[in-house]
């Protein structure tokens, strides 16, 4: 009996069936793949405080050394012998305005202005002698113009010739003549006298040049001139100081001009002078800022005036000098209460859900409390009544989950300093 042949179609069926079914026993007796018994990170913990606006005094202090108001050094306007000095020229001698201090031998130089007195005295005579001589001139040519006019009518009528007029006629041309002549005698007798007269003031001002006299209220600097020294012109005398008031100059950093002028309060210290209650404090004035900045140490100068009735504080004192622009309103955040990113600060913000806000920050120059803290402005970036995040920022991110462990009022926020800097 013969065998039967087999498809090969169903051969192929059946060992697929066959695979399909192992492969389906291995799925389903395979065991499953380990999982992470890791937990979910557990919530930071954070302290918090609810941020408000502020008026914090934006000052700086700045340190410089007291220069004179004024300081002018006195020389010989003239050559001279020294002939008298004033028990008043020497060192710390105190001079009103225009006390004289010196005064040089001015024999010559009156000599010189007797001489010119003299001449102006000689001009003087000759333009008034001149003046005289005008006034005859002009009566006789005057008179001429009339002897003219009468034989003109004469000589019309018939009664007198040609010949008499054409004399009285040159008669009249010459006293014209000499009107005329005598006028510009007695314009150059003036212009004469004119001269004589500024010789003469020249006289009295090389006189004065004799005599040395404070320009302005002062004390005496080293003097350097006795009785009987021959000075020549320039040379010094002695220095004069004012030091009723002082300058204070000071390099203030370019950041800090910005704002200052002469409303803005200033405070000066002075360690090394004391005063009845220890060393010397006193307001002061800005007056000029200078409009060049240093390229070398980015600031500019500020000139601060100061009072110094009694005297006290001396030149070169060293000063400690406080520059405050006034209270400036913002919300204001310590160095250590944001972090910085890679555009920006950035600080965090508690929102709903106990998870945190990142905010990008835009920050104003900070300004240093009397402890020497700094205290940064919020230009933006934060809102009064925002959940500031003021601690463990560091292992914050935009959206972490946190546990707020207080909720502080508004007082947890130091008080702004006062304008004497005591916070």
């Amino acid at each position: 009996m013969s065998a039967r042949s087999t498809s090969p179609w169903l051969t192929t069926g059946m060992v697929a069936l066959i695979a399909s079914l192992v492969l389906t026993a291995i799925q389903v007796t395979r065991p499953a793949p380990p999982r992470s018994r890791a937990p979910e990170p557990a919530p930071a913990p954070v302290e918090v405080m609810r941020v408000v606006v502020e008026n914090r005094e934006d000052t700086a202090t700045v340190y410089g050394e007291a220069t004179p108001f004024r300081i002018a050094t006195l020389a010989a306007e003239a050559a001279g012998k020294v002939a008298w000095r004033s028990p008043a020229l020497e060192v710390g001698g105190v001079v009103a305005e225009g006390e004289a201090l010196l005064l040089l031998d001015d024999g010559l130089a009156k000599l010189g202005r007797d001489a010119a007195q003299a001449g102006l005295e000689a001009r003087e005579a000759d333009r008034k002698r001149q003046e005289v001589a005008l006034q005859t001139a002009t009566e006789q040519e005057e008179l001429a113009r009339r002897e003219v006019q009468r034989l003109e009518r004469l000589v019309g009528a018939g009664d007198a010739s040609e010949t008499l007029l054409d004399q009285v006629r040159t008669s009249f041309l010459t006293a014209r003549s000499a009107r005329e002549g005598v006028e510009y005698s007695l314009r150059a007798a003036r212009a004469s006298q004119a001269e004589a007269s500024i010789v003469l003031e020249r006289a009295d001002e090389e006189i004065a040049r004799h005599k040395i006299v404070a320009p302005f209220e002062g004390e005496i600097s080293n003097p350097s001139v006795e009785i009987g020294e021959w000075l020549a012109p320039g040379s010094p005398i002695c220095h004069l100081v004012d030091r009723e008031h002082l300058k204070i100059r000071v390099q203030v950093p370019t950041g800090v001009v910005n704002g200052l002028d002469d409303a803005a309060r200033v405070h000066l210290r002075f360690p090394g002078v004391e005063g009845p209650k220890g060393p010397i404090q006193i307001p002061g004035t800005i007056i000029g800022v200078d409009p060049v900045a240093r390229s070398d140490s980015r600031s500019r100068e500020v000139v601060v005036l100061v009072s110094n009735p009694k005297g006290l504080l001396p030149l070169g004192a060293f000063a400690e000098v406080e520059l405050n622009k006034g209270p400036e309103s913002a919300i204001w955040l310590r160095s250590s209460w944001f972090v910085f990113g890679e555009k920006s600060p950035i600080a965090y913000v508690v929102s709903e859900g106990e998870r945190v806000e990142a905010r990008l920050l835009s920050l104003g120059p900070p300004v240093f409390d009397g402890e020497s803290k700094a205290w940064h402005p919020v230009r933006a970036g934060l809102s009064s009544g925002d959940l500031l995040v003021v601690d463990n920022i560091e292992v914050l991110k935009d959206g972490s989950s946190v546990t707020v462990l207080h909720r502080p009022p508004p007082s947890r926020i130091p008080a702004p300093l006062d304008p004497t800097g005591q916070g």
